[in-house]
């Protein structure tokens, strides 16, 4: 019986609803969670708005071990990282896991005329486009996580059922560790 591609797309995504209170909170888990990746020799596109201001003192002492396998790519613009991710495709690198923390921190204010929900569905399409990529160049499946407002997911229309299974938008109140993100990942399979 043949599988439905949109279906094992879906699959892999894991969007987290954040609540606005426990941001700093859910960056150390995420954060953690492509630490997990790495040490287990896979390789993590981590992108988030500036660089993670505290690291676990257990991570500094395998520094080079773990920073091999994560590439962080920090940006205010939907664009740059567009561009970071196309990029990074041509490298001898192929990511297990892709963390885009925030999106509507990366997105810029729409002008008059502007459609906002629009440039947030191609932003997630592309992000998803890449997650495909990955997934064919290595022969096995790439998990992308997702972090957004939950105002932006109520007032611009986003298309999360398309991208998203239902079991796979949760919200950011219901991690309390990186146990939870794997879990949920393992859950995605």
């Amino acid at each position: 019986m043949a599988t439905d591609p949109i279906q094992n797309i879906r699959r892999n995504n894991l969007m987290i609803i954040e609540d606005g209170s426990n941001l700093k909170q859910l960056q150390h888990i995420l954060f953690e969670t492509a630490i997990r990746y790495a040490t287990g020799n896979k390789h993590v596109i981590f992108v988030t708005e500036k660089p993670i201001d505290s690291v676990p003192p257990e991570v500094l002492s395998n520094y080079s071990s773990i920073y091999k396998k994560i590439i962080f790519v920090y940006s205010k613009s939907a664009e740059a990282i567009l561009l970071k991710l196309n990029d990074i495709k041509a490298w001898n690198f192929t990511p297990t896991l892709i963390i885009v923390e925030s999106i509507q921190n990366l997105l810029r204010r729409p002008r008059a005329g502007e459609d906002l929900a629009f440039s947030y569905n191609v932003f997630l399409s592309s992000v998803l486009d890449s997650v495909c990529y990955y997934s064919r160049k290595q022969g096995d499946r790439t998990q992308c996580i997702m972090t957004v407002e939950k105002d932006v997911v109520d007032t611009t229309h986003l298309l999360v059922e398309q991208y998203f299974q239902e079991q796979n938008v949760v919200a950011g109140l219901n991690i309390n560790s990186c146990s939870d993100v794997l879990d949920l990942l393992r859950e995605c399979c």
